[in-house]
This record gives C-alpha cells, sequence and structure tokens, in this order.
C-alpha cells in the first residue's frame, strides 16, 4: 500500500511539475514571464537593430547574439538594456535602453562609421578658400612670388590660373549648383575682378565692364545665373549680363544702401535709418512688384546670411543675438525668431531641420513646429558644423578633433570620434561617404580628406 502510495503522490508530483514546466514554456514562447517581484505575469520585450552596413554583429546583454543585422530579438526581460553593434573595420555604436513589457524598442537607422581609414593630405599651404558645394572647392595656394588658383573638383585637383605677384580676395559666391564666385586679384599695377564659374572652370575678367559704367561700387555679387552679377552703388543696385553687356536697373533707395543678397527673384538689401538698419525685399524680376520692409536690426558689420534654401531666407543679427528665419509670399512676409546669434547655418538633405552652432553649443531648428532643440554642449569651442545627408547625424569639429553625434535624442545621443586632429572646416561629399577638412599647418592650412563610410 505505501509504495502504491508513494508511486500515486510521485506521479502527481511529476505531472504538476510538468504542466507547470510546459506553461511556463508555452507562456515565455508566446512572450510572457512571471515577475517575482511584482508576483504576476507580464509580456516580455524585443529590440529590433537594423544597421549600414547589413551583417554587422550584435552583443548584447554581456553575450553575442548569433544572427547579424537586421535582428528582431524577442523575449527581452523589461528594463535596461545594453547592446553594441559593430563589424570589422568600423566604429561600434553603443547604447543603453529601457525596453518596456509588451513594446518593441527599434533602431532601424544605425550607421556604422570606418575606423580602418587614414586621412589623406590632398593639398597644402592654403591660404584662401571657398566651398562651392556638391564636392567643389576653390581655393589658393601661395608659392614663393606666385599664387595658384586651384578648383579640387570630384577628387580631382586641377590649377585654373597662376599670378605673379599678386594678393588674392574672395568677394562673394552663391550656393547654387552652377556656382558662381567673385574674385578680386590685386597687384601692384592695379585690382582686378574676375568671374570665376564651376560648370566653365575658368576665370573672366570683368574689370573693363565695371570701369567702363561705373564710377564707383559698393558690393559686387554673383546670381544663379551663368554670367550674370549684381552691382550696387550707393543707391542703386544693377543686374549686369557680362555676356552681352546688357546693364538693368533692378532696385533704389534713397539712403545708401550698406548690403545686398540675391535669393531666386528676390534681391533682400540693407540701409540704415533712424540708427537702425532696415531689410527690404523686392521681386526684382517682377516689374510692378513693390518693395516690402522685412525687419529692422541693429546696426552692425558682420551680418550672416544662408539662402541655400530658397523657402528660407536667414540672416543673423549679432549685436541683438538674434538669427531671423525670413518667408517671403506674394502676399506678407513671416519671419521666425531664434533667440541666439547662430553660426555656419546648415540646413539637412531634406530642407526641414536647420543646425548651427554658437561657439559651445549645437542647436538644430525643426521648420514644422518652429522649436528649437539642443543637441550638445561642449567645453571647448565648435570651429565648424555639417550635416551627414543620408542620416540625421551632426558632424562638427575642434582645434583637436572631429566628432560625430546624433541629432535625435533616442535614450542619449550617440557620440564618438572621427578624426583624431582638429580641423577649422568640415564638409562631405553629396553621399556622405567622404569627409574632407582643412587644418592648420603653421604656413596656411593642410586639405585632408578621410573615407567614413
Amino acid at each position: 500500500m505505501e509504495s502504491k502510495l508513494f508511486r500515486r503522490i510521485y506521479f502527481s508530483l511529476t505531472l504538476i511539475v510538468f504542466i507547470l514546466i510546459t506553461v511556463t514554456v508555452l507562456f515565455y514562447s508566446q512572450g510572457y514571464y512571471f515577475d517575482f517581484s511584482k508576483k504576476e505575469i507580464l509580456k516580455t520585450s524585443s529590440l529590433y537593430l537594423e544597421s549600414n552596413p547589413k551583417n554587422s554583429q550584435i552583443y548584447l546583454n554581456n553575450e553575442i547574439i548569433k544572427d547579424q543585422t537586421p535582428k528582431l530579438v524577442n523575449r527581452l526581460t523589461p528594463g535596461s538594456q545594453y547592446f553594441s553593434v559593430f563589424k570589422k573595420g568600423y566604429l561600434p555604436y553603443e547604447k543603453t535602453v529601457t525596453t518596456k513589457s509588451g513594446e518593441a524598442v527599434y533602431f532601424s537607422d544605425i550607421y556604422l562609421y570606418r575606423a580602418d581609414t587614414n586621412p589623406v593630405l590632398l593639398d597644402k599651404h592654403i591660404q584662401d578658400y571657398l566651398i562651392l558645394g556638391e564636392n567643389k572647392f576653390l581655393y589658393t595656394v601661395k608659392s614663393g612670388t606666385s599664387l595658384a588658383i586651384k578648383l579640387f573638383d570630384n577628387d580631382k585637383i586641377e590649377t585654373i590660373q597662376t599670378f605673379e605677384n599678386s594678393a588674392l580676395e574672395f568677394v562673394e559666391q552663391n550656393n547654387y549648383p552652377n556656382s558662381q564666385a567673385i574674385l578680386k586679384i590685386t597687384s601692384p599695377e592695379k585690382a582686378s575682378y574676375y568671374l570665376f564659374s564651376t560648370n566653365q572652370k575658368n576665370l573672366t575678367d570683368i574689370s573693363n565692364l565695371i570701369e567702363q559704367n561705373f564710377t564707383k561700387i559698393n558690393k559686387i555679387k554673383p546670381s544663379q545665373d551663368e554670367g550674370v552679377i549684381f552691382i550696387s552703388t550707393d543707391h542703386l543696385i544693377y543686374q549686369v549680363n557680362i555676356n552681352n553687356n546688357e546693364i538693368v536697373e533692378v532696385a533704389m533707395q534713397a539712403a545708401t544702401i550698406s548690403d545686398f543678397f540675391i535669393q531666386d527673384d528676390i534681391i533682400y538689401y540693407l540701409y540704415k535709418s533712424d540708427g537702425k538698419m532696415n531689410l527690404v525685399a523686392i521681386r526684382y524680376q517682377q516689374s510692378d512688384s513693390s518693395e516690402k520692409l522685412v525687419s529692422t536690426l541693429a546696426i552692425s558689420d558682420s551680418y550672416l546670411v544662408n539662402t541655400e534654401n530658397s523657402n528660407y531666407f536667414i540672416i543673423t543679427d549679432p549685436v541683438n543675438n538674434q538669427t531671423l528665419l525670413i518667408t517671403l509670399t506674394l502676399n506678407q512676409v513671416i519671419v521666425d525668431y531664434l533667440n541666439i546669434a547662430a553660426k555656419n547655418l546648415s540646413w539637412n538633405q531634406n530642407q526641414d531641420l536647420l543646425a548651427f552652432y554658437n561657439n559651445f553649443e549645437i542647436w538644430y531648428y525643426q521648420t514644422i513646429d518652429h522649436q528649437s532643440t539642443l543637441v550638445n554642449r561642449q567645453s571647448e569651442k565648435i570651429n565648424s558644423l555639417v550635416w551627414h545627408p543620408s542620416k540625421q547625424d551632426l558632424i562638427f569639429s575642434q582645434n583637436d578633433k572631429i566628432y560625430v553625434v546624433e541629432r535625435e535624442e533616442k535614450f542619449g545621443r550617440y557620440f564618438t570620434e572621427l578624426v583624431n586632429f582638429g580641423a577649422n572646416t568640415t564638409w562631405l561629399d553629396s553621399n556622405g561617404e567622404i569627409l574632407y577638412w582643412l587644418a592648420p599647418n603653421g604656413t596656411g592650412l593642410n586639405f585632408y580628406q578621410k573615407n567614413i563610410r
């Protein structure tokens, strides 16, 4: 009897344990677990990781995951999860995230930057420069008494022209795909103006045209149209076509015009009145267009202007520590104010986010909700800032290093070093694969590149 009773008890206990284990396995396989601290059944959590490049390895909570990216990791106990996505030759992407019961956290745009490439010196002893966009860079190199003007265009460097015993000043440029720039070359004999065209890759001497038609000029600027420039005198702004010598008056002001800026078919110009600087706009291609007062600024000699986004004209008022984002429609003027003297204004690829800095802080502005967000604060002065075109990352330089920081704050911002020596300015090719920068070398600037993808 005792033996039979023992067998029944043993069988019953075994059956109970089997049922408990089976139920536990079934619950766990369906994404549930028992939280002993809360004494309740809860759902597990998930983590989705997708990277560029694909097939990167995953280190999660002290163990290597068998599968590579893209990967959905299921049945995680809710709470803190540390992960690292890594691949040979690349910098790792590391974060600690918090997952919740029954929810999944998605990282679908993890971008790994190259760690196995070294900086390549492209040129040195650079004196002055203009970044023309779309992988184009115009600069000067001094050698003895010779001054060479060079163009870096899609990985090729060519000398445009060489001058003897001369000094050069980059007067103005535009930000359009067919970029043009105004250069002033000063020799012992005289000062001459030249128009540089990235399409033609040449310099056109426009000095005779200017001297024959103007006794005095205040400002000279290129337009978006090939071979067309704008010139201002004290009270007038002219459009000048150097191909046919046609000169057209496009704006007039009784007060002295201090400066002007071209954006598509709009001229914005500044003039002083009653101790202030008035900013006025006029559509110069419309004969019946009248000028509109856009805003009033404090008088300054150091306004910063950005015309890269055709929907916004941006001007920084350094005296009042403000940056104005201006939208000019046919019927009204809309002005958004950033309470910061923004530097290095840079639009993202979709042109709906504007990044900028103010020496020690990096910010971005969203055009949809008109909000500014602090991204990062540094103890050392920031020299330059640029968007990564294929990801919402910001690359910035300081005197000692070049870094990348995530724009979006998702469980903290990813922040890492790209180059271990500093730069005056940085920019990227259109695909975001090559990083370019200029660094001081004692006798000028060195020009570098580095593959980061």
